[in-house]
């Protein structure tokens, strides 16, 4: 009898619910990484003084307001530390939380405010939710995983309103996907002196996953206190993300390539969705996909009291091409003939990308949105509401 082998064991195997670009770093990222190899037995030292100079040129912000690091989880627990008990964290729910997971054992307490029918942040819905007990507001934008993209104004307008009442945490990592980046960054809030931090990671579009380094551009006295603390220190830093990350910012050409190959990608899934009625595409910077009641033989919209974000077969199925934890699993009010439908839908639809194409996960549609005005600010974000599918 033969030893036991899985049966895929010999197929490379891709965690899509991770979103790791396959286009890999910057060529100038490697180079950078195999040059400083042989200084290994160093410390790290004026590396960091090099990224954070970089970022700050990059970004119009002074190096005092850069933290270095993937700095979420560690944001949170001194937030909630410094808060003390009964400090409370608004966030989109389903959404990324390495926030908010480490609000609760520093003692602060999670309110989740459920996506808004387009799957987007429900900015109105968020701002109702924040009081005097409110210590930060987490928003991620574009979405994960819903993958949608707030409406550029209404978005810039709601950070900077939210901002007069609390710390707003903008995550940006999936921002250098959209065209339009510029027009969508809260960054300028920040420089005019808005309490707003803004999260952003080389790990995605620059392809630098397994170094984990990022940065967070803050409030100055916000960033001063996470470094008393030894977070964004040199001992706290690899070399060679260090150099990577340089390099990486350096090359913008590599960046504007990326985006325009995830575009060609993200348009064959569109026309593969075109083609197969039952599947409606969600704008958004990852796919979301949706099948129409017709497709799984049971009609009505009603929504399953056990998965609150995933309409179950009484209503609208919802499954993210990239299959993240939020978002999998099987609704045991579904029919079983209709789940079984839907199921097999997916998978052909899955295999006919799969041929297509390298990617699954796809970005955001090429829309363009004009710049918001940061000056005058209005109230149109509490009062804006987008149907499902649109931009």
């Amino acid at each position: 009898m033969s030893a036991y082998a899985p049966a895929m064991a010999d197929i490379p195997q891709i965690k899509l619910a991770l979103n790791e670009t396959p286009f890999g770093p910057s060529p100038a990222a490697i180079a950078a990484i195999q040059a400083d190899l042989a200084g290994l037995a160093r410390y790290t030292g004026r590396e960091v003084d090099d990224l954070t100079a970089a970022i700050a040129a990059r970004e119009g912000i002074a190096a005092g307001q850069i933290v270095l690091g993937e700095n979420l989880n560690v944001l949170g627990l001194y937030l909630s530390a410094q808060g003390g008990a009964g400090g409370t964290f608004v966030y989109s729910e389903p959404g990324y939380t390495a926030l908010v997971d480490a609000v609760a054992p520093a003692g602060g307490r999670v309110i989740g405010v459920p996506l808004n029918a387009a799957l987007e942040n429900d900015l109105p819905a968020i701002a109702a939710a924040v009081d005097g007990t409110t210590r930060a507001v987490y928003l991620v934008n574009p979405h994960n995983p819903s993958g949608t993209v707030s409406d550029a104004a209404l978005f810039v307008e709601a950070v900077h309103d939210l901002s007069s009442r609390t710390l707003v945490i903008v995550d940006e990592a999936y921002l250098e996907f959209v065209p339009d980046f510029a027009a969508r960054t809260v960054t300028p809030l920040l420089r005019e002196g808005a309490n707003v931090a803004v999260f952003r990671t080389f790990s995605k579009i620059y392809g630098l996953a397994g170094l984990a380094i990022g940065y967070t551009l803050a409030p100055t006295l916000l960033a001063a206190a996470l470094k008393q603390m030894g977070v964004g220190a040199f001992f706290g830093l690899s070399r060679l993300s260090l150099a990577a990350a340089i390099a990486s910012l350096a090359d913008g050409t590599y960046v504007d390539t990326v985006r325009a190959k995830v575009a060609a990608e993200r348009e064959a899934w569109h026309a593969l969705l075109r083609a197969r009625p039952p599947l409606q595409r969600l704008a958004g910077q990852l796919r979301v996909l949706r099948l129409r009641p017709a497709a799984c033989g049971r009609g009505g919209g009603a929504r399953c009291p056990r998965h609150r974000y995933r309409p179950c077969a009484a209503g609208f199925r919802k499954l993210a091409a990239h299959f993240d934890r939020t978002a999998r699993g099987e609704c045991d009010r579904a029919a079983g003939r209709g789940r079984a439908a839907a199921g097999q839908l997916i998978s052909q639809a899955i295999a006919a990308a799969g041929a297509r194409s390298s990617i699954i996960a796809t970005a955001s549609r090429n829309t363009s949105m004009p710049a918001s005005g940061l000056t005058p600010r209005s109230a149109r974000w509490r009062r804006k509401a987008r149907a499902p599918g649109t931009a």
